[in-house]
């Protein structure tokens, strides 16, 4: 039986205080998630083409291997990353565009590219970070507890991430991370998600997922600007995706633009 809970979404002051321009969008997505072995038909065409039209679309703006760092939406990320003292980690942004453009001399060769095989949603939603150029993320609505933020993260906190090469990173006061009532959901604002809240990587006998999904953005831009001259844009990036889910079997069941102008949503979360 499908049940709701209302929770709300919220940034508080103390990220505004760091970057006053910050944006994040959110879509509540219903999908059937399907893992890469089980992707196929319409779907696994259209996704592959969506990944060799992305990786071309970049090389078309002139983005390359010598330069993608020098982009806006790269230049803004590593702007945010300095903030947080680590070393070596980047945003998922800056990750995705680095092997999107070391596929180039496969586009140059009219061969495919392989911008990695996850799952339908995450395959979709990470080809849509790139057409957009702004940083995304997405959690299992399911094992959310509580309200969610994007705050200041709390010393003694500790994040378990996605990847065998994971291992727990203990949190300090100069992190910004995503976290429900329970636990830290993203680290380093959008460096990876939890393991105890990721997207899974097939849904259950084939019923459907509930999933929030996120874009963030720290710095202002132009919506309508060309893409890989903004530093990225939450809201294009939200609205493609929308536009494009029904490709993969998915619906919209909501959609929220938060800013200092509106810093805090109540959605309501399918179970």
């Amino acid at each position: 039986m499908i049940s709701a809970q209302t929770i709300k979404l919220a940034i508080h002051a103390d990220v505004f205080a760091r970057f006053p321009e910050t944006q994040v969008a959110c879509s509540l997505v219903e999908v059937v998630v399907r893992s890469g072995k089980e992707i196929k038909g319409a779907e696994a065409k259209f996704l592959s083409s969506y990944k060799q039209d992305v990786a071309k679309g970049l090389m078309q703006r002139g983005v390359t291997v010598e330069n993608y760092c020098d982009v806006s939406v790269c230049r803004s990320w590593q702007q945010v990353y300095e903030t947080f003292n680590v070393e070596g980690k980047k945003s998922t942004i800056e990750t995705l565009i680095s092997r999107a453009v070391s596929q180039q001399e496969k586009i140059k060769a009219n061969k495919s590219v392989d911008l990695g095989k996850i799952s339908n949603f995450v395959d979709l939603y990470n080809c849509v970070s790139l057409a957009e150029m702004t940083p995304m993320g997405a959690l299992d609505a399911s094992k959310i507890e509580g309200n969610i933020s994007l705050r200041l993260g709390k010393e003694g906190e500790i994040f378990l991430g996605l990847g065998k090469d994971m291992k727990e990173e203990s949190v300090t006061s100069d992190h910004i991370v995503y976290a429900d009532d329970a636990k830290v959901l993203t680290w380093l604002w959008n460096y990876r998600d939890a393991a105890k809240a990721c997207v899974p990587s097939k849904s259950e006998a084939g019923k459907p997922t509930y999933i929030l999904l996120f874009a963030d953005q720290a710095h202002k831009g132009e919506v309508e600007a060309d893409v890989s001259s903004r530093p990225g844009s939450a809201e294009a990036a939200i609205k493609t995706a929308n536009e494009l889910v029904a490709n993969i079997g998915g619906k919209i069941l909501g959609t929220w633009n938060l800013s200092s102008d509106l810093p805090e949503v109540s959605i309501e979360l399918m179970r």
